[in-house]
Formats: structure tokens, C-alpha cells, sequence
């Protein structure tokens, strides 16, 4: 009988130890996955670090817009209206009138709210700027919020910018741009409408095609 106890007791003791050494092994793994998380996201923000001083963004003291959208979708010419300024003003951004337009990143300040800062970002769908690359290209991830900017219709790059930007949970506002093309051609179209008219059934169209283009790729919005 105290033989079949002393061997209980030992085997109860080997038990102890292995259930000891595999709580011991679990804690150390646990402990080095911790270790890895932490040196993961320390890398990820040394190198988001590194990228934000490399497109010389200010996230301190400021908040910055990259106005986005296809190339000749009147970026930079929202610039200058939101800045107040006309062509031969000081400060006004050059307006590209060909198929090119801007070709690099260019900020800009508002001129009563100097923490309002501007990034007037090439076009994408240019050669230089291919649609498929262009979120990622341009470090869109970085700013604080994207105005989307487009005119005319709804196009698959227009699509790619609020999906990425739904991604990496950006805010994005939608602009519609060249309003005064539309409702020119609007007039044209049916000489009785007045350009108050033409701006009230524009509003409507363009809310109206927002609201389904974003329904139809599945994505929430408030306009």
C-alpha cells in the first residue's frame, strides 16, 4: 500500500511539473507574440513616420485636405475658389488648360486659417498616375480627409478613390466640379431654363447620382 502511495505521489508530482513546465511555455509564447505586436507596430509607425516627413506633411499643427480626383476634374481651380482667388492674384495656382495638368503635389494655405492646409495631388488615370496605384502612389493614407473632386459623370476612378478611402477610414467629401459647363449645357438643351432653374435641377441630379453610385458599390454616406 505505501508503495502503490509513494508511486501516486510521484506520478501525481510528474504531473505538476509537466502541467507547471506547459503553463510556463504558454506564458513565454504568449509573452513573445506581445513582443512581436509591439516591435510590429513600432516599426509601422517609424516607417509611417518616415513617409509622413517625406511628403512634408505638418500632422501637428495642421489639417491636411489632398484634393484628389481624374486629371482635368478642376482640382486646382477648387483650390483657388476656396483660397478667393483669381487669375493674376498673388498666390493663385496655375491652371492647366491642357491634358496634362498638375504634376506634383503642390500646398497651399488658406488664407484666413493657416491650420487649413491644401495638397493639390496630380490626377490619376494619366500615364504617370495609372488609377489601379494612384491611392497607394500619392500616400492618399496619410492625409487627414480627401475632397474628391469630378465633373460630368461618375467614372471607375472616381469609385477606387471612395472605396480606398472607406478603407483606411478616411473622411472624403464629394465635389462636383465645372458646374457652370453643366448648366450651360443644360440651357442649351432646353433654351427655357433659367440658370437658377439649371442649378436647382443640376444640385438634384448630381445628389441623386452620388447617392446611387455609392449604393450600388455598397458604401454608406451622408450628402
Amino acid at each position: 500500500t505505501f508503495q502503490r502511495q509513494l508511486a501516486a505521489a510521484k506520478q501525481q508530482q510528474h504531473q505538476a511539473k509537466q502541467e507547471a513546465q506547459r503553463v510556463t511555455a504558454l506564458i513565454e509564447e504568449k509573452e513573445k507574440e506581445e513582443r512581436r505586436l509591439v516591435e510590429e507596430q513600432e516599426r509601422r509607425t517609424a516607417e509611417r513616420r518616415k513617409r509622413i516627413d517625406q511628403q512634408g506633411l505638418d500632422v501637428i499643427n495642421a489639417w491636411n485636405f489632398a484634393i484628389v480626383g481624374q486629371t482635368g476634374a478642376g482640382k486646382t481651380t477648387f483650390v483657388n475658389c476656396i483660397r478667393g482667388l483669381k487669375n493674376g492674384d498673388e498666390g493663385y495656382a496655375g491652371v492647366s488648360c491642357g491634358v496634362v495638368g498638375t504634376t506634383q503635389k503642390t500646398k497651399y494655405l488658406h488664407p484666413s486659417a493657416d491650420f487649413f492646409v491644401m495638397w493639390d495631388v496630380p490626377g490619376c488615370g494619366a500615364d504617370e498616375n495609372p488609377t489601379a496605384s494612384y491611392f497607394e502612389d500619392e500616400c492618399l493614407d496619410l492625409f487627414d480627409s480627401l475632397i474628391l473632386c469630378y465633373s460630368s459623370r461618375w467614372t471607375a476612378a472616381t469609385t477606387m478613390l471612395v472605396k480606398k478611402a472607406v478603407q483606411y477610414n478616411i473622411p472624403i467629401c464629394i465635389i462636383y466640379t465645372k458646374t457652370d459647363v453643366s448648366v450651360y449645357s443644360m440651357q442649351r438643351e432646353n433654351r427655357s431654363l433659367t440658370a437658377a432653374a439649371a442649378e436647382t435641377e443640376l444640385r438634384k441630379r448630381v445628389s441623386r447620382d452620388v447617392h446611387n453610385k455609392l449604393a450600388s458599390n455598397n458604401i454608406s454616406a451622408s450628402v
